[in-house]
């Protein structure tokens, strides 16, 4: 389940004064910092420092979300390919069984273990 989860948002998560482009903790610090509600990040662009936050809490919440999908879906294609894998074995178990019984020609590459 990806909705819904949630993502914890502490005191030690920087979140107002990390460029939201570079990553950089570039913008005001502290206590005294606080009061700054604008900046100027390293690369140049003008930061509001609440709607900073808010798009580095949200970019924060989508990596994780992103790393979720990427599991799930490897875990998804690892599990097809294991059944076609035993498909696959059972289909030439089934050939070599035949041509064994004298039901057709021996099958070239046949598994008869």
């Amino acid at each position: 389940m990806l909705a819904g989860t949630p993502l914890a948002v502490t005191r030690y998560l920087e979140t107002g004064g990390v460029g939201q482009q570079t990553g950089v903790l570039a913008g005001p610090k502290g206590r005294e910092g606080l009061g700054t509600r604008t900046w100027e990040c390293l690369c140049g662009a003008s930061h509001d420092r609440d709607v900073n936050a808010a798009i580095n809490i949200a970019m924060a919440g989508l990596v994780g979300v992103e790393e979720r999908v990427t599991a799930a879906r490897l875990l998804r294609e690892a599990k097809a390919a294991k059944a076609q894998e035993r498909k696959t074995k059972l289909a030439v178990n089934k050939a070599a069984k035949a041509a064994a019984a004298g039901h057709g020609r021996p099958v070239e590459g046949s598994l008869t273990a």
